[in-house]
């Protein structure tokens, strides 16, 4: 807390190379403090959130990973709501504040952990299921409305794709990885993915282009009478 103003903290470790440099910048770009604590010695494994409004406070400790399982994954964790004050709640602030603080820490920065410029990446099988469905035909009609996206490149960590709107704005529009990782996550887990979901439940804004690409993965099927798509079997 900063005044009446509350700050977000985030306390990462990258000894085992998957901390997503993109995520970190994202955070750092939405004012989010980022901070590295690589210990030595034991692994730094801890998965701890932490929330706080007035003399209000939760927490949320567990199984679950900050990534696209925090929200797709069945995960195991306890949740604590209360005051501050209350001794589970303030014995969880005090050890998170003790990591941060730790000298061992350091503020974050892209160039410290080699940030490749590059985003989330697809897995190989969906780099090459993309790849393959664009060399066939690159034109993707949405679910709803059937309207064209049109992807004019693959990269490793994202589509272009170009809608009417963006001919008339300028260059295509970046789709990332991630909405498509994020998108398989939730279907592996759920079976099925519908547009409301998609769109307010995991944020991700450009869903009619990305569940219209995703709709012609062979082990996707429309649902009858929905915007929504069922993984097979």
């Amino acid at each position: 807390m900063s005044g009446n103003h509350a700050r977000s903290r985030l306390l990462v470790t990258t000894v085992f190379g998957s901390t997503d440099t993109s995520a970190l910048t994202q955070a750092l770009n939405l004012g989010v403090d980022v901070r590295v604590l690589n210990p030595g010695g034991r692994t730094f494994h801890p998965k701890v959130y932490l929330g706080r409004r007035g003399e209000r406070a939760q927490a949320v400790i567990g199984s679950a990973n900050l990534t696209a399982g925090l929200a797709t994954n069945y995960e195991a964790g306890v949740w604590l709501r209360g005051s501050a004050g209350d001794p589970q709640l303030a014995s969880a602030t005090e050890w998170a504040e003790r990591l941060w603080a730790d000298p061992r820490a350091a503020n974050w920065e892209p160039q410290r952990v080699g940030d490749s410029g590059l985003g989330e990446p697809f897995s190989n099988e969906r780099y090459s299921f993309l790849s393959a469905a664009v060399r066939v035909d690159p034109v993707f009609l949405t679910l709803r409305g059937r309207k064209p996206n049109r992807v004019v490149q693959v990269e490793p960590d994202q589509l272009l794709v170009e809608t009417g709107r963006s001919r008339e704005r300028g260059p295509p529009e970046k789709v990332p990885a991630w909405m498509f990782n994020l998108a398989f996550a939730y279907l592996q887990t759920h079976g099925e993915l519908d547009y409301p979901k998609l769109t307010d439940g995991l944020r991700v804004h450009r869903s009619s282009a990305v569940l219209a690409i995703l709709a012609r993965h062979p082990s996707m099927e429309l649902l009858p009478g929905r915007v929504a798509l069922r993984l097979r079997g």
